[in-house]
């Protein structure tokens, strides 16, 4: 990105920030209004890698880590789904708190979170988890104390 292009990007495409949060320790919330069916993050898509569970778990990792993924990443089908350059690459999109009533939907085939409303400036911008896992609340993948 040269200097143009960050200039338009800051004034253009950045519509929130993280903030403390009353739903759960720190979100994200709107700078400015946000229209619906904005991409909020549109440079925030990333490709991510499925390692297997048990894969992750024979390599007998920091107790710390197995929580990092639990709390920022996706199971799905025995996998979990973890950025490709590692966790250097997490962004804002991944605090995103849970709200059954969301006001961000996340399309799969663009990898991209778009408002399914209009947010207002200060509204913390959050989704339903069970768009990706409808057993969230409950599931514990890895089993911190054996680590």
């Amino acid at each position: 990105m040269n200097k143009k292009q960050l200039l338009y990007h800051l004034k253009n495409e950045v519509y929130c920030r993280i903030k403390c949060s009353k739903t759960h320790g720190v979100g994200v919330f709107a700078i400015r209004d946000i229209p619906k069916n904005t991409n909020i993050f549109s440079h925030s898509v990333k490709k991510y890698i499925g390692i297997p569970v048990e894969e992750l778990i024979s390599e007998k990792l920091d107790p710390e880590i197995y929580e990092i993924l639990e709390d920022f990443f996706v199971e799905e089908d025995g996998k979990i789904y973890i950025l490709e350059n590692g966790l250097w690459d997490l962004d804002i999109s991944h605090y995103l708190n849970h709200s059954d009533v969301s006001n961000v939907i996340f399309d799969e085939k663009t990898s991209s979170f778009i408002s399914s409303k209009d947010i207002k400036k200060n509204e913390e911008i959050v989704m339903n988890y069970s768009e990706f896992d409808s057993n969230w609340k409950n599931k514990r993948i890895f089993n911190i104390s054996d680590y």
